[in-house]
């Protein structure tokens, strides 16, 4: 049961990074005003400068790329993609939770069943509050310094 739930986590994360990445446009079609994917992810390119054509659409701005302001482009890419795989990290233990609460219901009063369950929220909640501390710090990271 651990390993398929490490399993299961491990593809939520990767899957959360392959959307990151591939559901977004190339940098050179993507717009500066990108929505949040389902509302929690945010596009890749968030946070880099932009440009604004004749036609009043916005890209990513090539000055991105340039020798002096690379080493800050990629990490403010991969802060902003850190802090996705976090989210979805944190929606993984909140559905940790609700399944632990779907043992205790189900456990009829059986001590295994009940400190299973118990054991089940208390990781789950103990990975909760890592997510959302991690969350804070790579938020604060990128505010202070980027």
């Amino acid at each position: 049961m651990k390993r398929k739930i490490l399993a299961f986590l491990g593809a939520v994360m990767l899957g959360a990074g392959v959307l990151n990445v591939a559901v977004y446009r190339p940098v050179e079609a993507a717009t500066c005003s990108g929505n949040n994917l389902f509302g929690i992810f945010e596009p890749w390119y968030k946070g880099l400068a932009c440009d604004t054509d004749g036609s009043g659409k916005q890209t990513i701005s090539g000055e991105n790329f340039s020798e002096d302001k690379i080493t800050t482009t990629i990490i403010l890419i991969v802060l902003t993609i850190t802090n996705d795989l976090l989210r979805a990290g944190g929606v993984f233990a909140v559905i940790m939770v609700i399944y632990a609460g779907y043992l205790m219901i189900t456990a009829a009063g059986e001590p295994g069943k009940v400190a299973q369950a118990q054991k089940v929220i208390t990781r789950a909640v103990t990975g909760l509050v890592i997510m959302i501390l991690a969350t804070t710090i790579v938020t604060i990271i990128k505010a202070v310094f980027y």
